[in-house]
């Protein structure tokens, strides 16, 4: 097998250069031998990693030789110099790195396959990104395989987009809107290991309802991708919510920038592992820019319910719209209903991803409504009409039943002015 040994260090210095790694020899299938050598006098510590996962921390004086098992993918060399500076090579097939200098627009790289497994795991891709696989929404084929909706689902769709005008009427809605949060592998597509497909789900739901003007904030979130998303998460980071709030300021002719707009401005470095980081083992950590605690503070009310069905509500007094926004989204909408509280003197946030429920929207009495899906759910239907008090007293009933009492106790208790929000869940 051909290997192509790549340095990915920034500002390589002079220094840098005089430093060899070979590309590493197959010597079974299950094992590789890597080897290197520094023009230094000090020792260099060397790792050898893959997804995240350490596979080999040796010393080189000033040269190495180490075998590690042999994995289907990008392996990561770092060396870590006395003076402080740190040097890091990608090591790839050179067919996968031709095929990434080709645009990641051809057909699927000869004799690739994607390993069949009983639970999403994460896909491991170029320079330490990882990415979803396995889940019941088929992410990898959404996006390697040229794919349309389907009739029922581009009915469904339609007859979504059809309500529109009745409920900004009914509602009194200022604006009501669709935002699609781009799958990660849409936006850092130069780090995934396979190739995108001409046509996907995606272009066809563009393509077929552009005349609705779904915001899908594809470009702003590729300027900022580097901050936008972590290397161990496939949700967008505070950072990349803000940046799709800004989109859809900008879309609904409000201050989008600066501010007047209400969007934070500060932001604070945080480790995390995310839920991809915890699908490889040991867990591995990435560092994202998250909220100050300032945003997550002006949470006032949350159901109890574990996603579908779930209800939050936050306030902000000092934000610049005095207006009230309701979103209805999935688990993108929850780090985005936090954005706009800077925003909005009310964000009320519910977990049902583009399902209008006019029975939510009289209680919330929302002046915009904002139905937010993720990339890899636009090939089912919206839950249209669907009641979310009604799957989160389905959801509160299949408790145990201390924690039901738990929880009912607590939203008994809450003050009046969230009666509306509360009463449903408490009838019998």
């Amino acid at each position: 097998m051909d290997w192509s040994v790549v340095s990915i260090t920034s500002h390589e210095s002079d220094e840098h250069r005089k430093h060899w790694i070979a590309s590493p020899i197959s010597v079974s299938e299950q094992a590789i031998v890597f080897s290197g050598c520094f023009d230094v006098v000090e020792p260099v510590q060397v790792r050898i990693g893959f997804c995240g996962n350490l596979l080999a921390d040796i010393t080189a004086c000033p040269g190495f030789l180490v075998s590690v098992p042999f994995f289907n993918g990008n392996y990561l060399i770092e060396a870590d110099f006395s003076n402080n500076r740190r040097c890091v090579w990608e090591v790839a097939t050179k067919e996968s790195e031709e095929f990434s200098m080709r645009g990641m627009q051809k057909p699927p790289i000869s004799g690739a396959k994607v390993v069949e497994r009983d639970a999403p795991y994460a896909l491991a891709g170029r320079m330490g990104q990882l990415f979803l696989g396995g889940d019941s929404n088929d992410s990898i084929g959404q996006f390697t395989e040229s794919r349309s909706l389907t009739e029922r689902g581009a009915a469904g769709w339609a007859s979504t987009f059809r309500h529109f005008p009745g409920w900004q009427k009914i509602h009194g809605l200022a604006r009501l809107s669709l935002l699609i949060a781009p799958a990660k592998e849409e936006i850092l597509r130069e780090y995934y290991p396979l190739p995108r497909a001409a046509r996907t789900v995606l272009d066809d739901f563009v393509t077929r309802f552009r005349d609705f003007a779904p915001i899908l904030p594809k470009w702003e979130l590729w300027n900022r991708r580097d901050l936008a998303w972590s290397r161990t998460d496939t949700h967008w980071t505070d950072y990349g919510a803000t940046v799709a709030a800004g989109a859809v300021l900008k879309a609904w002719g409000l201050p989008s920038t600066g501010p007047e707009s209400g969007l934070p401005e500060t932001w604070r470095l945080r480790q995390r592992i995310g839920d991809l980081g915890n699908k490889v083992q040991p867990p591995v950590a990435s560092h994202e820019l998250t909220f100050l605690p300032e945003v997550p503070a002006r949470l006032v009310f949350d159901n109890g319910v574990t996603n579908q069905g779930n209800v939050r509500l936050y306030r902000n007094p000092q934000a610049p719209q005095p207006g009230r926004l309701l979103i209805f989204g999935d688990s993108f909408g929850t780090n985005l209903a936090e954005a706009f509280s800077g925003v909005f003197a009310e964000v009320a946030y519910a977990y049902q991803p583009a399902g209008f429920d006019p029975e939510l929207v009289a209680a919330i009495r929302p002046d915009h409504v904002l139905l937010q899906i993720t990339q890899r759910f636009l090939h089912g239907q919206p839950a249209t009409g669907k009641s979310v008090f009604a799957k989160a007293r389905e959801k509160i009933d299949e408790m145990a039943q201390d924690k039901r009492a738990a929880l009912v106790a607590r939203l008994a208790a809450e003050p009046a002015e969230f009666a509306s929000l509360t009463a449903p869940l408490l009838r019998p």
